[in-house]
């Protein structure tokens, strides 16, 4: 791990420092990192405890930067590019980082190393991954409802809505349904007619949707995307079922790829989201030219002070004591800025 300058004070300066730094002891010429797959997986498994220290836009300014000095190793480039989208893009992956993904996916669509195949599929999945983000409006689709109606999400009102992709034959679809459901909160605001919960299946009408359609509450409102739209235009980027959005009364995005504790929390006071918030700035600016709002990041705790991620780094350097390397870095980088984390 560098040292950073004895001269340099500040935490973030530091922490930047050593960040910047990370990848430089990785030899891209060394074609054994291309078959090392445990020793490249564990580098990048210490990178994002680094990067979860760094703003969200550094971080994802550095990782795509560390996929780029791979380009003029193939094997080692595509490995990378594997093992990073896995840990910063998966749906289940306790590490995503949508803007980290995004920036690995951009890099990969212009790398003159990657297969053609492999920079388009990275294409699609920056332009539609892009889509949706916090602070957008959510992009509008048409629906069959389940009592045979077409209806479109812009017909929907309510303080809150609940859009839930889901697959009528997925158990943890069928799992986050019934938390939905269970939830005394949520259904508070429904029949107040503070939050509406719509429930779509991207695959289209089929006898397994409607058998499963007329088991969901009343209260929702239950469709199918029969034009296969969703997938086909790109509107949404659905990686895994079920996949939950939080929109406002103007249908701007307030929670992304979220889950039912979050969107709680976030209805919850003081924690009200102000619904009117999209709509103030499009009245101002068009959506274009609209910014993004900032990641939660950056408007709760540092990540570093949360309970759940101090067991993280607590539970890795237990399973790395092994690895020394491994060690030494999680060591040094926490116990300069976090020791309380290694002993609290």
């Amino acid at each position: 791990m560098p040292e950073p300058p004895a001269m340099m004070t500040g935490d973030s300066l530091r922490i930047d420092y050593m960040a910047a730094h990370y990848w430089a002891g990785l030899d891209v010429a060394d074609t054994t990192w291309a078959t090392d797959t445990a020793a490249l997986e564990q580098a990048v498994a210490d990178w994002t405890a680094l990067a979860g220290l760094l703003p969200p836009h550094r971080a994802a300014e550095l990782t795509a930067d560390a996929l780029r000095r791979t380009g003029c190793t193939p094997a080692l480039q595509r490995l990378m590019y594997d093992v990073m989208t896995h840990y910063f893009c998966h749906p289940n992956s306790p590490y995503r980082d949508e803007r980290v993904c995004l920036a690995l996916h951009g890099a990969a669509s212009v790398s003159e190393t990657l297969d053609s195949t492999t920079r388009a599929a990275a294409r699609r999945k920056a332009a539609v991954g892009g889509r949706n983000s916090v602070g957008s409006v959510a992009a509008d689709f048409a629906f069959l409802t389940r009592e045979g109606v077409t209806r479109r999400l812009s017909d929907i009102c309510g303080r809150y809505i609940l859009l839930l992709f889901y697959d009528p034959s997925c158990d943890d679809c069928r799992r986050t349904e019934a938390e939905i459901a269970a939830s005394r909160h949520i259904g508070r605001m429904i029949d107040a007619g503070e939050m509406a919960v719509v429930a779509i299946s991207p695959d289209g009408d089929t006898d397994e949707w409607r058998s499963h359609a007329a088991t969901m509450p009343d209260a929702w409102t239950v469709g199918c995307d029969t034009a296969h739209s969703i997938d086909r235009d790109g509107l949404y980027l659905i990686a895994a079922t079920p996949t939950l959005y939080l929109l406002d009364s103007a249908q701007c995005v307030l929670l992304k790829d979220t889950d039912v504790r979050e969107v709680i929390r976030l209805t919850t006071p003081p924690h009200h989201a102000p619904s009117d918030v999209c709509y103030r700035k499009l009245k101002t600016r068009t959506l274009a030219e609209a910014p993004p709002k900032p990641s939660r990041r950056l408007t709760e705790a540092p990540l570093y002070f949360q309970p759940s991620f101090s067991l993280v780094i607590r539970d890795r350097i237990r399973l790395n004591k092994s690895n020394q390397t491994s060690l030494s870095l999680l060591y040094s980088t926490f116990t300069i800025f976090v020791p309380e984390i290694l002993h609290g």
